[in-house]
């Protein structure tokens, strides 16, 4: 992944690809692996499975989130925000507090030309990091945190998760 040049998105994605090949950034489609797609992720040519599908599209988002680095970007609804639930919210954007990220940069999907520093308290979000330990799941709350500045590879080392 190119330091500077991640977008995410939710919920626009017209706008995110133009915003995209506008400014050379490089959104999840772009960086799947040979053989898969967005909308049909068939692997070789393989029968495509929905589950396998949204698992794949899951693991992948949050590996994409983890190694993105530097300013990154996001486009979401301006007003309303990401929808909790879909991936940006549950999943990548927490990714991105690897350390790695060192701004997220919101752009107006109805105005390329307005940005703000994204900030998922405005739409109800928190800080959380998920982790798994012996086949259990569950959340560190980070809002405590000072900024996005968090090392979560060094938080699962000193937690031995």
């Amino acid at each position: 992944m190119p330091k500077g040049k991640a977008i995410f998105w939710s919920g626009v994605w017209p706008e995110t690809e133009a915003y995209a090949k506008q400014k050379s950034l490089v959104h999840d489609e772009l960086a799947y692996p040979k053989g898969y797609t967005l909308k049909y992720m068939r692997p070789n040519g393989k029968a495509y499975d929905e589950k396998k599908n949204q698992l794949f599209a899951k693991r992948f988002s949050k590996v994409f989130a983890r190694k993105a680095r530097g300013v990154v970007y996001v486009m979401v609804p301006w007003e309303k925000g990401p929808r909790a639930g879909r991936v940006f919210a549950k999943d990548e954007w927490q990714s991105l507090n690897t350390g790695r990220v060192t701004k997220i940069v919101q752009v107006n999907p109805g105005n390329f030309k307005e940005t703000r520093e994204y900030n998922p308290n405005l739409y109800g979000l928190t800080k959380t990091a998920g982790f798994e330990r012996r086949g259990v799941g569950f959340d560190i709350n980070l809002d405590n945190m000072p900024s996005w500045d968090v090392n979560l590879d060094a938080l699962q080392a000193a937690f031995h998760l």
